[in-house]
């Protein structure tokens, strides 16, 4: 087994970090150099000490990126060598395989590279592979409002973007989570990791670095974004927050790149999406079968099972009445409305009325004469605590019963309610 002792081990190919380097490697070469090519791979694998941060004495973030992507460039000079390229039997650690290829795809939900002509699994992936379809489309699960979250896989190219299968307005949030995959901007560049930082050997390296004609130039070149409602984001900065004013519109996953058409590459990733939006309930108290005792209470009124809320004797000149309260935690009302049955009375204080918090909504009406009758009245209010419905037939001996009482609104929806 070698080395065969301490004084082998393998050692740095620099004693202390070096200085930078300010030119291209392939820009207008002066010197040239011709070996065998079954060294090529070999050559390749030691070159990449050339990209490690280590290597270079600099404090400069930019500085050092710029010198990690000319040593890439470096690289890249070696890997288009004209010599017949010889290929390695594959290791675990998919290095020097990385190191001469050319190319990557995502192939059935698998992250393949063109190595030598033939399109391999890259090692260490699940046996499921990762990332999903590439474009879902009708049929898509959709996230429940009051916080209810849907979440999709899929896979872009580089060439292009991947919309999200629903849609979002202010308050919703939406997450980009397990983006692997690269992508190549179509120049002498490195390959990129979807942060932006450079992919090497199935590693993201250095700190990346920004273009000003990208459509995010405050974000790393080649990184993965959200474009809403015509603004940009860094997708792969944490969870997004839809802005206020945006209401109901697409959510598209694209690249951070002025040209998408000769990218190469492909990117596999999971969108949550998150509804923050108030959703609609509705209450039906069906007043025949239940007096529903722990959520009203009625201060004039007798319920009888099967017949519903008759009504009682509430001064001289209203003989029978029927008023329900119901008191709740803030909430949003938008529409009330009750069925009853009345016998016509005359004289008197005849009314039927609904209110909120003491509002009256609407003018009172005047009971019918019948069964199954319906009154209704649109509430629109916000941060309820009380709301009441009344009936009276009037003087005359009239019977009324309130049968039920429907009631809807947006957000929670009151605990405990039907």
């Amino acid at each position: 087994m070698w080395p065969d002792n301490g004084f082998a081990r393998p050692v740095s190919s620099f004693e202390a970090p070096v200085g930078l380097v300010l030119v291209d490697p392939c820009d207008n070469p002066d010197v040239s150099v011709a070996f065998r090519s079954e060294w090529l791979p070999y050559i390749i694998g030691a070159l990449k000490q050339l990209v490690l941060q280590t290597t270079w004495a600099t404090d400069d973030a930019n500085a050092l990126w710029l010198v990690q992507e000319r040593a890439m460039n470096l690289l890249q000079c070696f890997m288009q060598a004209t010599a017949p390229v010889v290929c390695l039997p594959p290791v675990q650690e998919m290095e020097i395989d990385l190191a001469i290829c050319e190319q990557l795809r995502f192939q059935d939900g698998k992250l393949q590279a063109l190595c030598c002509g033939e399109w391999t699994d890259i090692a260490g992936q699940p046996p499921q592979g990762i990332g999903g379809p590439g474009q879902p489309g009708g049929g898509s699960e959709q996230p429940p409002a009051d916080g209810g979250s849907a979440c999709y896989n899929g896979q872009m190219p580089a060439t292009g973007g991947w919309l999200v299968p629903t849609i979002v307005s202010a308050g919703d949030t939406v997450e980009l989570t397990e983006a692997q995959g690269a992508g190549q901007d179509g120049t002498l560049s490195p390959w990129y990791c979807p942060n932006g930082q450079t992919f090497f050997a199935g590693a993201c390296i250095g700190a990346g670095g920004v273009s000003g004609s990208d459509p995010l130039p405050s974000v790393n070149h080649m990184s993965l974004l959200f474009l809403i409602d015509g603004v940009y984001y860094d997708a792969m900065n944490g969870p997004v927050t839809v802005p206020g004013g945006v209401s109901n519109v697409p959510v598209e996953v694209v690249l951070n790149d002025s040209v998408l058409s000769d990218n190469s590459g492909s990117y596999a990733f999971k969108v949550c999406v998150t509804n923050n939006q108030a959703g609609s309930w509705s209450s039906l108290f069906d007043l025949k079968l239940n007096n529903y005792a722990d959520i009203l209470s009625i201060p004039y009124g007798t319920w009888v099972a099967g017949v519903g809320i008759q009504g009682v004797a509430n001064g001289a000149h209203q003989l029978h009445t029927v008023v329900i309260d119901i008191t709740v935690d803030p909430t949003t009302i938008e529409q009330m409305g009750f069925t009853y049955n009345a016998g016509g009375g005359s004289g008197g204080s005849q009314s039927t009325q609904l209110s909120t918090d003491t509002g009256l909504y609407g003018t009172p009406g005047v009971p019918g004469s019948g069964t199954g009758l319906n009154y209704g009245q649109v509430i629109e209010r916000t941060g309820v605590l009380t709301i009441e419905l009344a009936i009276g037939s009037g003087d005359t001996d009239a019977q009324v019963t309130v049968t039920a009482w429907s009631i809807s609104g947006i957000g929670p929806k009151p605990a405990g309610w039907p």
